[in-house]
């Protein structure tokens, strides 16, 4: 019984010490992501403490009823650039208007963090939708 009791303090002691190290170490360096509807677009805009250590940005989407997100674009870091953004232009033709996005941040060891989902509804005139249906039979 005391060897069990022993055995569960080193196994707590251990935990205790990994989850201390990987806060200290974990990227925390994103200081906001956020999102706003344009007509016709959603611009994304993302600000980190330093990129020295990012080696790409990935943005995922997905709708607000679906599960999984889809990678929609890819991101270089730039050396010491610390703002970013991206100007998602692919809904027109689109009946949905709520949508999910987040980062997924890899890192010159390939490592990988997520930024926490923001929600964006998106604003489509009635001009865009129907100059975007007009464009899509003529494709």
């Amino acid at each position: 019984m005391k060897k069990l009791n022993t055995i569960k303090k080193i196994l707590l002691t251990i935990f205790i010490v990994v989850s201390i190290v990987t806060n200290i170490f974990a990227f925390n360096g994103l200081e906001y992501f956020s999102g706003k509807s344009g007509n016709g677009y959603i611009l994304l805009e993302w600000k980190i403490d330093s990129a020295n250590e990012i080696e790409s940005f990935y943005i995922m989407k997905k709708r607000i009823d679906a599960t999984d997100y889809k990678n929609i674009h890819r991101i270089n870091s730039v050396g010491n650039s610390t703002e970013y953004y991206y100007k998602d232009e692919s809904l027109y033709k689109t009946s949905d208007l709520n949508f999910e996005y987040k980062l997924k941040i890899v890192f010159i060891d390939q490592s990988i963090e997520y930024s926490e989902p923001i929600e964006i509804n998106m604003n489509i005139s009635s001009v865009n939708q129907t100059w975007g249906s007009i464009k899509a039979m003529f494709r």
